[in-house]
């Protein structure tokens, strides 16, 4: 399952962000054990810094994710999760047997080019070299915002989207319900948090 995490890695750092986000009241753990009560820029996620201001200032400061412990927001919590070496602050969802974290990424609509071949006809001669063009985009790539869920389960980690959300019953499998649900269909992509709670019960 570690093949996965590369494919996680290249998502979250080729990610766009569009909005600014507002400033919310929340609290910053730092790895050196000390807490800041801040404003916090919202975010989808945080994958390299996060920006604050201290209470009653204007004054930006940008801290690195890897000094991090964990972030909490009026809507989120988030806790510095080590993959592969990089450090990213994930939004936790549930904690347990297996824990299950989540990151949300805007995604830009791909923009694809098609040419169309259509033979050029000889009176338009102007035209000649000249090819019949539109854009429009590619497939299911326009989603608003993708979401990518890590699960820590027996001491590995594992990353899981739509495309490989099948692979979560063979991480599940000492579950064996859970393990055939999965199998058989009963649980989809959008039933992550309910098919985690029920494997820690």
């Amino acid at each position: 399952m570690k093949a996965l995490l590369p494919i996680f890695l290249i998502t979250l750092k080729i990610s766009f962000v569009f909005a600014q986000f507002p400033f919310e009241k929340g609290q910053i753990q730092f790895k050196d054990g000390s807490v800041l009560t801040c404003q916090i820029q919202l975010a989808l996620g945080y994958d390299s810094l996060v920006i604050y201001k201290l209470v009653n200032s204007s004054e930006v400061i940008k801290a690195k994710v890897n000094k991090i412990r964990s972030l909490s927001t009026p809507y989120n919590n988030f806790d510095n999760i080590n993959i592969d070496g990089s450090e990213f602050l994930l939004r936790r969802l549930v904690i347990g047997k297996a824990n299950l974290y989540s990151h949300s990424i805007e995604i830009r609509p791909e923009q694809v080019v098609h040419e169309s071949k259509e033979k050029e006809k000889a009176e338009s001669k102007k035209n000649k070299d000249k090819k019949n063009k539109h854009i429009e985009l590619k497939g299911s790539s326009w989603r608003g915002v993708q979401i990518i869920y890590v699960i820590i389960v027996n001491e590995s980690l594992y990353a899981i989207t739509e495309e490989n959300f099948m692979d979560l019953s063979k991480i599940l499998n000492d579950h064996e319900t859970i393990a055939k649900d999965i199998n058989e269909g009963a649980y989809s992509f959008k039933d992550m948090i309910q098919i985690i709670e029920t494997y820690n019960k």
